[in-house]
């Protein structure tokens, strides 16, 4: 299974040296651009499984972004 994520987990885990799991959970773990960077600027390194994809459709992003974010509030 694939997992998209964004930066919260990605550095909690880090944070406490336990981001394996995420490897022992899915078979990909992909952050865009924007994650990438951010993880960057807070870690020194990253594990080599970690997987940076551009986003393609960005129209399609946004609209799925306002439909977690509806979600998150109910």
């Amino acid at each position: 299974m694939i997992v998209v994520s964004d930066t919260s987990p990605l550095t909690a885990l880090l944070t406490v040296n336990e981001s394996e799991i995420l490897r022992q959970l899915f078979t990909e773990v992909v952050v865009p651009r924007a994650v990438w960077d951010e993880l960057r600027r807070g870690h020194d390194a990253l594990p080599d499984w970690l997987q940076m994809r551009e986003v393609s459709d960005k129209q399609e992003t946004t609209r799925l972004s306002a439909l977690v974010g509806h979600l998150r509030c109910v």
